[in-house]
């Protein structure tokens, strides 16, 4: 289930699994998008989460 209608965005910065469509369909169920990042630092993180907010 994904909902257009967004309540706002989770950004996980850094994972090593394959995917994330479990956590995608929980976080999208609930109303929020899911953005799923392969962060190599700090400051990436950072700037990924900036850019993901800015609309």
């Amino acid at each position: 289930m994904t909902r257009t209608d967004a309540k706002g965005t989770i950004l996980i910065a850094d994972f090593d699994i394959g995917d994330v469509d479990i956590e995608r369909a929980i976080v999208e169920g609930a109303g929020f998008e899911l953005l799923a990042a392969r962060c190599k630092s700090e400051d990436e993180a950072i700037e990924r989460a900036r850019t993901s907010t800015a609309s």
